[in-house]
């Protein structure tokens, strides 16, 4: 349901702020499932990806999040992007 797209970006953020990572990382990822060029969801999960040492998926949700990014997003995708480049090489 695409209703359910921002309620489950919110918590998933919430969950992550807690430190609760798993557990926002499925809402991350049922997001994804739902509305795949949901930019926030991808940045996330990319930034979960380079944390876990895994710099396919980080590359991979990282490019997402960026193709989908709205302009006041922008900064942030292109700084974790960086991050994970220069982690990955």
């Amino acid at each position: 349901d695409p209703a359910l797209v921002a309620p489950r970006v919110t918590l998933g953020r919430i969950l992550s702020a807690q430190g609760r990572n798993e557990e926002a990382i499925a809402q991350f990822e049922a997001v994804t499932g739902i509305a795949p060029d949901e930019p926030w969801s991808r940045y996330f999960l990319a930034a979960f990806a380079l944390e876990a040492g895994d710099c396919v998926a980080a590359t991979a949700n990282i490019g997402m999040a960026l193709e989908y990014a709205p302009s006041n997003l922008n900064e942030q995708v292109q700084v974790l992007q960086q991050s994970i480049q220069e982690a990955c090489q």
